[in-house]
């Protein structure tokens, strides 16, 4: 029997835990110097319900899925997307004042998810689905930079940022890759 998915339930609770007490604290926020542990807390901040709702849904699902087959890799991908998507915000979008969420680590599982089941096909037929959802995670993305939106989570008080998607993409498929 494959043992429960205790750290995706951790940090999902965290989430919760985080949104409900106030997530300004642990956001990643330009000028708040001497906070460096903010560029893990970011991703567990949220600005509302619907970025929480939108974001941990997909965070539970996919965490659920690759802690199943690996908690090692999982952490890996965590740890690694997390810390590239804050030094990707943090040096390459100098504009953007705060950043939250965990849509960049939802890419980073998602690319994961297609990437591993990818390279466990046996056939060439079986290879379609998660070629498609590659593709469809890259058109999400490039939707998302070409039109500055978010294309599921109504962000009427914030701005998405792309760049965290694609930085956790990069990163989730990488690990994926690597045996």
């Amino acid at each position: 029997m494959k043992s429960l998915p205790w750290l995706t339930g951790c940090l999902s609770a965290a989430a919760i835990a985080i949104f409900a007490f106030g997530g300004d604290p642990f956001a990643l926020e330009r000028g708040a110097g001497g906070s460096e542990w903010r560029w893990l807390t970011a991703h567990l901040a949220h600005f509302d319900a619907n970025h929480l709702s939108w974001d941990l849904a997909v965070f539970a699902v996919l965490g659920a899925w690759l802690e199943s087959s690996s908690r090692k890799r999982l952490a890996v991908i965590l740890t690694g997307s997390a810390a590239a998507i804050s030094a990707a915000f943090w040096f390459l979008a100098p504009e953007l004042l705060s950043y939250r969420g965990l849509s960049g680590i939802d890419s980073a599982l998602a690319a994961a998810v297609a990437v591993g089941l990818y390279n466990s096909a046996s056939k060439p037929s079986e290879r379609a689905l998660p070629a498609a959802l590659l593709v469809a995670l890259a058109a999400k993305i490039a939707w998302e930079f070409a039109t500055g939106g978010t294309l599921f989570v109504t962000a009427d008080s914030y701005v998405g940022v792309p760049l965290a998607h694609l930085t956790g993409a990069i990163v989730g498929a990488a690990v994926a890759v690597t045996k």
